[in-house]
């Protein structure tokens, strides 16, 4: 009986060990309620961008994989603006 109750309990700490990876895993990862398609017009710049779009610049340049300095950024180029909840 003994053995059977020991077994019980480290099944519970495994699965409450897990659970709580579980969580820090899962909360570290940003949700997107809502996704926007933005093509870039003459005169556009990350920070006009960003400020129409709502979101700071930092986002907007890693979110598409564009230069610090947004050097890359083109006419006609389509964004993909996440909104993080």
């Amino acid at each position: 009986m003994k053995k059977k109750r020991i077994l019980i309990i480290g099944s519970a700490i495994i699965l409450v060990m897990a659970l709580l990876i579980a969580i820090r895993y899962y909360s570290s990862i940003p949700i997107y309620p809502s996704t926007t398609e933005y093509i870039v017009k003459a005169g556009d710049t990350c920070g006009k961008i960003s400020s129409d779009q709502n979101i700071p610049v930092e986002t907007l340049i890693q979110q598409n994989n564009l230069k610090v300095d947004c050097s890359n950024l083109t006419i006609g180029q389509k964004l993909i603006i996440h909104i993080q909840k």
